[in-house]
């Protein structure tokens, strides 16, 4: 693999970056804070903007490391902060990234959303040389997997009480896609 970091990528309607800590306010209102939006997350949901801005001062600190990918994603047609997406986990000897993502509650959801998912997932494959990108969601999160399946990644299965969020311990479906996919 070759890694990058989290570089800057311009879409049509998308502006995938780096967080910055002036970002704390937008990503509290619009999915940190929001406990129906995190119910999905493995991380809890933030009880104050403090919470956000210490994760993001946090962030800042490892941002310069070319092995982690964490875009916010900036709709650019109101330049709202509207959510976020990352590698979870890299797995080098098959060189494998795993994802998660979050984005806010909004009409334009699945499709910002896809636009997101398919735009890292075809950063991963083309500049960092992964063979393979996997998801593991919630099987109730309906919504993410709406976002997979626009992105046309592959169901592989479920995996009983194998994954643990905000609603306890839970059964997690996988998607995944192979480089030779995207084509």
């Amino acid at each position: 693999m070759n890694h990058k970091g989290t570089k800057t990528i311009e879409t049509q309607n998308l502006l995938l970056r780096k967080f910055d800590v002036s970002d704390y306010e937008q990503m509290y209102k619009h999915w940190a804070g929001d406990s129906q939006l995190t119910q999905y997350a493995s991380w809890g949901v933030h009880d104050s903007k403090r919470t956000t801005k210490k994760l993001l001062e946090h962030w800042q600190i490892k941002r310069s490391n070319d092995k982690i990918y964490r875009w916010g994603v900036e709709d650019k047609a109101s330049q709202a902060l509207i959510g976020e997406i990352h590698v979870k986990r890299i797995v080098k000897k098959i060189a494998a990234c795993e994802l998660e993502f979050l984005f806010a509650q909004s009409d334009q959801r699945i499709q910002l959303g896809a636009e997101a998912v398919r735009t890292v997932t075809q950063f991963l494959f083309d500049s960092v040389q992964a063979d393979r990108v996997q998801v593991g969601i919630d099987v109730e999160d309906k919504a993410n997997q709406a976002i997979l399946e626009a992105c046309h990644y592959q169901e592989e299965g479920v995996q009983r009480r194998g994954l643990a969020n905000n609603r306890g311990i839970v059964d997690r479906r996988w998607f995944g896609m192979i480089k030779e996919d995207k084509d």
